[in-house]
């Protein structure tokens, strides 16, 4: 008779072989339909991509002066696991809000930087992109005592959202939008207002 350990031994193993070979099933089908997105929508995705470089471009070309108050936007392109051409699009400014850490203190000023990032990459739905907006404040506290207010501070000042977004609508109107928003020339709640006339929100 075989020990009952040893049965829930092989069992457990199997399921374990069974649940690893699922998830590269699922790792598979998932390269292979944005490569197959890719493969049908490239030239509307590169296209909207090469408009996204030549602005920036122009932009960061601009004396100093007319690049206040982000001063450069950052662009990097990362090939991830699932080879969905991801590009990021970044920029920051320096701001000033005042604070209340106690009644001895009262209000203190202190400077933040206020990151905005964008991450566009290939959908696994056919026909769509994933354009993803962050944006938050951050703060490197060197005393302890900040850093109570310092989470409390992360916690409300910052968004994050992902749509599925058309590839047939990403044209120079959206390329124009996430600009601005990234010079910070147009509030978060109007870029996510235009990308909802044509984009599917995800839920995180």
């Amino acid at each position: 008779m075989i020990p009952n350990w040893l049965e829930k031994a092989e069992l457990s193993q199997t399921k374990h072989q069974q649940k690893q070979i699922s998830k590269k099933d699922k790792n598979e089908k998932l390269r292979k339909d944005i490569s197959q997105n890719f493969n049908k929508n490239a030239q509307e995705y590169d296209g909207f991509i090469q408009q996204m470089n030549l602005l920036i471009g122009r932009i960061n070309a601009l004396p100093i002066i007319d690049r206040q108050p982000f001063g450069v936007i950052k662009t990097d392109k990362k090939d991830g696991k699932w080879d969905n051409h991801l590009y990021i699009f970044s920029s920051s400014e320096r701001i000033e809000k005042r604070l209340f850490f106690s009644l001895i203190s009262f209000l203190k000023k202190r400077t933040f930087k206020h990151l905005r990032v964008i991450y566009i990459r290939v959908s696994k739905e056919l026909g769509f992109a994933t354009i993803e907006l962050k944006d938050s404040l951050r703060k490197k506290s060197r005393r302890k005592a900040d850093s109570t207010t310092k989470q409390r501070l992360n916690r409300k000042d910052r968004l994050h959202e992902s749509y599925q977004y058309p590839m047939q609508e990403m044209n120079s109107n959206l390329s124009f939008e996430l600009i601005n928003w990234l010079t910070f020339k147009t509030k978060t709640t109007d870029t996510i207002r235009f990308l909802e006339q044509y984009g599917k929100r995800n839920i995180h």
